[in-house]
Protein backbone atom coordinates (compact mmCIF):
# COMPACT_ATOMS: atom_id res chain seq x y z
CA UNK A 1 0.00 0.00 0.00
CA UNK A 2 1.48 3.32 -1.09
CA UNK A 3 0.04 5.48 2.13
CA UNK A 4 2.43 2.98 4.72
CA UNK A 5 5.87 4.68 3.99
CA UNK A 6 4.30 8.44 4.40
CA UNK A 7 2.04 7.17 7.67
CA UNK A 8 6.03 5.71 9.05
CA UNK A 9 7.16 9.33 8.59
CA UNK A 10 4.39 10.92 9.78
CA UNK A 11 4.50 8.94 13.48
CA UNK A 12 8.49 9.28 13.32
CA UNK A 13 8.83 12.43 14.92
CA UNK A 14 5.99 11.94 17.21
CA UNK A 15 7.85 8.75 18.50
CA UNK A 16 11.06 10.96 18.85
CA UNK A 17 8.99 13.70 20.83
CA UNK A 18 7.93 10.96 23.24
CA UNK A 19 10.88 9.26 23.66
CA UNK A 20 12.65 12.54 24.38
CA UNK A 21 10.43 14.10 26.63
CA UNK A 22 10.40 11.21 28.50
CA UNK A 23 14.23 11.23 28.88
CA UNK A 24 13.65 15.23 29.42
CA UNK A 25 11.37 14.40 32.39
CA UNK A 26 13.89 11.55 33.78
CA UNK A 27 16.90 14.25 33.73
CA UNK A 28 15.11 17.20 35.07
CA UNK A 29 12.41 15.86 37.31
CA UNK A 30 13.59 12.22 38.88
CA UNK A 31 10.66 12.17 41.22
CA UNK A 32 8.15 12.39 38.24
CA UNK A 33 6.04 9.30 37.67
CA UNK A 34 7.00 7.07 34.51
CA UNK A 35 4.66 6.10 32.07
CA UNK A 36 4.74 2.31 33.20
CA UNK A 37 3.69 4.05 36.87
CA UNK A 38 1.00 5.69 35.38
CA UNK A 39 -0.56 3.68 32.64
CA UNK A 40 -2.38 0.35 33.40
CA UNK A 41 0.55 -2.24 32.15
CA UNK A 42 -2.08 -5.06 32.29
CA UNK A 43 -4.68 -3.74 29.40
CA UNK A 44 -2.43 -3.74 25.81
CA UNK A 45 -4.06 -2.20 22.81
CA UNK A 46 -5.89 -3.91 21.10
CA UNK A 47 -6.54 -4.82 17.06
CA UNK A 48 -9.48 -2.79 17.25
CA UNK A 49 -7.14 -0.17 18.81
CA UNK A 50 -4.60 -0.62 16.72
CA UNK A 51 -7.24 -0.45 13.63
CA UNK A 52 -8.20 2.79 14.77
CA UNK A 53 -4.68 3.95 14.91
CA UNK A 54 -3.99 3.30 11.35
CA UNK A 55 -6.98 4.94 9.98
CA UNK A 56 -6.69 7.64 11.61
CA UNK A 57 -3.10 8.12 10.17
CA UNK A 58 -4.31 7.04 6.46
CA UNK A 59 -7.16 10.02 7.43
CA UNK A 60 -4.32 12.81 8.44
CA UNK A 61 -2.38 11.98 5.63
CA UNK A 62 -5.19 12.16 3.14
CA UNK A 63 -6.14 15.67 5.04
CA UNK A 64 -2.91 16.49 4.25
CA UNK A 65 -2.70 15.70 0.64
CA UNK A 66 -6.04 17.56 0.19
CA UNK A 67 -4.58 20.74 1.98
CA UNK A 68 -1.54 19.87 -0.94
CA UNK A 69 -3.42 19.74 -3.80
CA UNK A 70 -2.18 16.13 -4.60
CA UNK A 71 -6.31 15.01 -4.18
CA UNK A 72 -9.74 16.56 -4.37
CA UNK A 73 -12.17 17.19 -1.78
CA UNK A 74 -14.30 14.50 -3.57
CA UNK A 75 -11.92 11.54 -3.82
CA UNK A 76 -10.60 11.98 -0.27
CA UNK A 77 -14.59 12.02 0.96
CA UNK A 78 -14.43 9.08 -0.92
CA UNK A 79 -11.59 7.47 0.91
CA UNK A 80 -12.78 8.56 4.08
CA UNK A 81 -16.43 6.92 3.49
CA UNK A 82 -14.94 3.29 2.60
CA UNK A 83 -12.55 3.19 5.58
CA UNK A 84 -15.10 4.27 7.72
CA UNK A 85 -17.51 1.10 6.44
CA UNK A 86 -14.68 -1.07 7.53
CA UNK A 87 -15.90 -1.34 11.03
CA UNK A 88 -19.52 -0.89 12.58
CA UNK A 89 -17.56 1.31 15.40
CA UNK A 90 -16.27 3.93 12.48
CA UNK A 91 -19.40 4.43 10.05
CA UNK A 92 -21.77 5.20 13.55
CA UNK A 93 -19.25 7.39 14.40
CA UNK A 94 -19.36 9.19 11.07
CA UNK A 95 -22.68 8.99 11.31
CA UNK A 96 -22.98 10.08 15.06
CA UNK A 97 -20.43 12.99 15.08
CA UNK A 98 -20.84 14.66 11.35
CA UNK A 99 -23.12 17.08 10.00
CA UNK A 100 -24.75 16.25 6.79
CA UNK A 101 -28.09 14.30 4.80
CA UNK A 102 -26.03 11.81 3.47
CA UNK A 103 -23.23 9.56 4.64
CA UNK A 104 -21.39 11.22 1.46
CA UNK A 105 -21.67 14.85 3.21
CA UNK A 106 -20.59 13.66 5.93
CA UNK A 107 -17.61 12.13 4.93
CA UNK A 108 -17.12 15.52 3.47
CA UNK A 109 -17.63 17.22 6.54
CA UNK A 110 -15.00 14.54 8.18
CA UNK A 111 -12.11 15.76 5.69
CA UNK A 112 -12.85 18.78 6.37
CA UNK A 113 -12.63 18.78 9.93
CA UNK A 114 -9.13 16.44 9.92
CA UNK A 115 -8.22 19.72 7.48
CA UNK A 116 -9.02 22.08 9.57
CA UNK A 117 -7.12 20.52 12.54
CA UNK A 118 -3.68 20.03 10.08
CA UNK A 119 -4.29 23.57 8.84
CA UNK A 120 -4.53 24.74 12.40
CA UNK A 121 -1.72 23.48 12.89
CA UNK A 122 0.32 24.89 10.03
CA UNK A 123 -1.46 28.25 9.73
CA UNK A 124 0.77 30.27 7.38
CA UNK A 125 1.07 27.11 5.06
CA UNK A 126 -2.28 25.90 4.21
CA UNK A 127 -4.85 29.48 5.67
CA UNK A 128 -5.19 29.57 1.22
CA UNK A 129 -5.60 25.87 0.85
CA UNK A 130 -8.32 25.59 3.38
CA UNK A 131 -10.01 28.81 2.61
CA UNK A 132 -10.06 27.06 -0.98
CA UNK A 133 -10.98 23.55 0.49
CA UNK A 134 -13.75 24.92 2.10
CA UNK A 135 -15.36 26.77 -0.82
CA UNK A 136 -14.40 23.16 -3.05
CA UNK A 137 -16.97 21.77 -0.30
CA UNK A 138 -19.55 24.24 -0.59
CA UNK A 139 -19.81 23.61 -4.38
CA UNK A 140 -19.28 19.62 -3.92
CA UNK A 141 -22.35 19.76 -1.40
CA UNK A 142 -24.07 21.30 -4.15
CA UNK A 143 -23.51 17.99 -6.31
CA UNK A 144 -24.13 15.50 -3.65
CA UNK A 145 -27.05 13.54 -3.78
CA UNK A 146 -29.53 14.30 -1.18
CA UNK A 147 -31.59 11.80 1.22
CA UNK A 148 -35.00 10.98 0.16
Amino acid sequence: MSFLPRAVIGVAPALFLLVAGALLIQKYRPDAKSDAEVADPGVPLTADDEERMHLAVLKQETAVDVLDGRLTLAHAASRFLHWSTTSPRSIDYLRDHYVGATEEEKAVNQVISYARIHASRNAGRYTEAFARLEAEAGLLGESLPTAP
